[in-house]
């Protein structure tokens, strides 16, 4: 069969003004558009740093090598994909300093035009404002940085995080292929691909999908395989695997309206420059595509259909979670950088201190107060154990011989660290790095002993402690509390809202 060759360059229908770097450019966006049932549409990554893939549909594909609204190649149930002659984004590393609201920005900027030192300082916008049912939600805010650096590890050495600057974004000519068609389809930057029927799309690692696929270039010239899919699908696939199906329906619905809130205010603040707006692991949510979804959750999402948390001021709340607090949330603001969030207060989960010093920890760790977060599994209540060599090659001092923590949270979480070891010392800041450089505790909520030549860690709760507790919301519903009341104690001063 003779081979059909079709080079499709963007000048048909709605995308006719569009040049190739405007298409690529539109993808790297914190734009995201909403469905016919105004459901909002998510770009989420499956895969990436590939040089090939394939997708496949039952029901035959539709390829669409300008998105929805242009041209269509129809016939197919498979279509092979590969990059031909992919160029790598060109970069530059802002090391951020601070981070301060929309409304801080002038004030920001004014501050950056005046900085004297070696290093150029400037302000970036981060987050997204999208208006939906008569209200609108503005998560943006800046950061005054300092740069460029030449790496990312150089920018985030001299500051508390990193900003990428895209110079100048990947490109490469994609090339799809049919066997049953004989046909070829070459496009610049992106091809989308959309089932015919009612059905899935498959991709070459046997997972399937709802929703679009396209196929585009990352950032490092290579592909990138992105599903852009209803939010209420994507919860669908997505809320099994942050909580247990099993657990009370009413958890399920708080989860739901969380991991909802969660997935909408990422957007502009994760993945900068990518061709997506989030990732499917667990930096943003676990994801793993369609027929992983239970009737328990799916049902959940479905009875919380556009429920929202929004703030005082009408923001939308970036509704965190984490696995068990331990009996007492932390402040967002002692475990990630940026200004303090009122809905996002530490506080004791049950009876209890608000606020909990480091002369209150050793008791409150070996006599917990009356709490929702269920003590009756091995996350509440933990101890570990390393050697002061192992942890001091660990963390470059050589032998550990004395390891001191100088700050906590309200909930004693621990939040700056002091080590020091035969050959030198190092401070550790930020909750994140403190648990996974000294063994990848289970939270950094621990009291430390020496014992002999070990290090005794006697801890509680998994994960950062910020927002809902998931074991505390189970217990919450338990204990007869309603999804409403679930929100309300976990995301205080938040009101309820459907949005869509």
């Amino acid at each position: 069969m003779r081979t059909l060759v079709l080079l499709l360059a963007a000048t048909l229908a709605r995308a006719e003004d569009l040049s190739p770097s405007d298409r690529r450019g539109l993808l790297a966006s914190s734009q995201f558009a909403f469905g016919r049932d105004g459901m909002p549409l998510v770009r989420v990554r499956i895969g990436e740093g590939l040089h090939k893939t394939s997708v496949f549909s039952p029901s035959g594909l539709v390829l669409l090598p300008d998105g929805r609204g242009g041209a269509e190649v129809r016939g197919s149930r498979s279509w092979q994909v590969r990059l031909v002659g992919g160029k790598p984004a060109r970069h530059a590393w802002w090391a951020v300093q601070e981070r301060r609201s929309i409304a801080q920005a002038a004030e920001l900027r004014a501050r950056a035009k005046t900085a004297s030192g070696t290093r150029k300082q400037r302000v970036f916008e981060l987050g997204s404002v999208f208006a939906v049912g008569g209200e609108t939600l503005d998560r943006r805010h800046v950061v005054l940085a300092t740069g460029p650096f030449g790496t990312e590890a150089a920018a985030l050495a001299a500051g508390s995080g990193v900003y990428v600057e895209v110079l100048e974004p990947a490109s490469g000519m994609l090339e799809a292929q049919s066997a049953e068609m004989g046909a070829v389809v070459r496009n610049p930057d992106v091809l989308w691909f959309s089932a015919a029927g009612a059905d899935r799309i498959f991709t070459d690692d046997g997972r399937s999908y709802f929703g679009d696929i396209y196929v585009t270039i990352d950032r490092a010239g290579t592909l990138a395989v992105v599903n852009s899919v209803p939010e209420d699908r994507l919860l669908e696939g997505l809320v099994p695997s942050e909580i247990y199906a099993s657990a009370p329906a009413e958890a399920l619905k708080a989860q739901a309206i969380a991991a909802r809130g969660e997935l909408l205010a990422k957007i502009g603040s994760r993945h900068i420059g990518d061709p997506y707006v989030i990732c499917s692991e667990q930096h943003c949510q676990v994801y793993g595509g369609a027929g992983k979804e239970d009737a328990r959750t799916s049902a959940a999402v479905q009875a919380t259909r556009g429920w929202l948390l929004l703030d005082a001021e009408g923001r939308l709340v970036d509704t965190v979670y984490s696995a068990c607090c331990g009996g007492h949330t932390e402040d967002n603001d002692r475990v990630w950088p940026g200004p303090a969030d009122p809905t996002l207060r530490g506080h004791a989960d049950g009876a209890g201190k608000d606020a909990l010093t480091s002369a209150d920890l050793r008791d409150f760790l070996a006599h917990p107060p009356t709490t929702f977060c269920s003590k009756a599994n091995g996350r509440f209540r933990w101890e570990a154990r390393a050697g002061a060599g192992t942890l001091g090659s660990s963390l470059g001092v050589g032998e550990l011989r004395d390891l001191q923590v100088l700050e906590r949270g309200a909930s004693g979480r621990a939040v700056a660290v002091r080590a020091q070891g035969k050959q030198g010392e190092k401070v550790l800041r930020g909750e994140l790095r403190i648990r996974k450089l000294l063994g990848d505790l289970k939270s950094s909520m621990f009291l430390v002993d020496r014992e002999g030549t070990d290090f005794v860690f006697r801890g509680g709760g998994w994960g950062h402690g910020v927002g809902m507790c998931q074991e505390g919301a189970m217990g919450m519903a338990r204990a007869g509390h309603d999804y409403r009341a679930i929100l309300k104690h976990y995301y205080r001063g938040a009101r309820l809202v459907q949005l869509y």
